[in-house]
């Protein structure tokens, strides 16, 4: 239901109900309390759901819950950084290992420093690993994966994705940790997680603080905030959330994730 059929069927009623209440009012039922009780309740939860963000966000992951059941699509991104001169060759062997243990892979592209395949059981997933050189030592190391998934599959993905990351690169964390000459230790213990979250409707935070504008007259729109230890990117139709602490990238997605349809 449209926003604009919505707000237009409570016009209607508001003004049949005034004309009654004018012409006959023995045609309304009793109780006024109860109607102005209601009256009230009514347009409380309208307010709060077009002005308060976790009114919007509770009413809409609930909507999503049983009734739109939406997809969702993830690109997850880990990045590290290592001393490791080995590390991307261990990785990406490690990565092929670990997805054809479940499902048979189709490589898309192979080359010195960066392999990208997908895997089409039991689900369509792309993977892509690539390294990039700091200095003459440290490189890093960014690993993603693309997939869709249903609104209900989607709120346990970034633990599925936790055990992956580190079955994945655990082992090169205690390699580049046992160097007892090195003075500086590698940021592998502190990897950066991105998730990026592309929405086939508006994104609902950009609908919620734009909802009263003409859509025709918004030529473009980028919000950047931060939010705790992590940083926010949303645009009219895509979202992106980068942090070092995974917990808190679980509760922020919590909040912004499915609150409307999304592919």
């Amino acid at each position: 239901m449209g926003k604009t059929f919505k707000y237009f069927l409570i016009i209607i009623l508001s003004i049949a109900y005034i004309i009654v209440q004018f012409v006959n009012p023995d045609l309304l039922p009793g109780y006024e309390a109860i109607w102005t009780l209601v009256t009230v309740i009514v347009a409380l939860a309208l307010y709060f759901y077009n002005d308060s963000f976790f009114v919007f966000s509770v009413f809409n992951n609930a909507l999503n819950h049983f009734w739109r059941k939406p997809q969702v699509t993830w690109e997850l991104y880990y990045a590290f950084q290592t001393y490791n001169e080995d590390a991307f060759n261990m990785s990406s062997s490690r990565l092929t290992n670990l997805v054809t243990q479940t499902s048979q892979l189709s490589i898309l592209h192979n080359e010195e420093n960066y392999l990208e395949f997908e895997t089409e059981s039991p689900d369509i997933r792309k993977y892509k690993i690539s390294t990039t050189q700091i200095d003459e030592e440290l490189q890093e190391i960014v690993c993603s994966y693309k997939c869709t998934l249903s609104f209900k599959s989607s709120k346990k993905e970034l633990d599925n994705a936790n055990d992956f990351f580190s079955k994945l690169f655990n082992a090169i964390g205690k390699q580049d940790n046992s160097g007892a000459d090195r003075q500086i230790e590698p940021i592998l213990m502190n990897p950066t997680y991105t998730l990026k979250l592309s929405f086939s409707g508006y994104n609902p935070v950009y609908g919620l603080m734009v909802r009263r504008i003409n859509q025709n007259e918004v030529e473009s729109f980028s919000l950047k905030f931060e939010q705790g230890e992590s940083n926010i990117i949303i645009e009219k139709n895509f979202m992106e959330i980068q942090s070092e602490n995974l917990k808190e990238l679980e509760e922020i997605s919590k909040h912004y994730l499915a609150l409307s349809d999304v592919t």
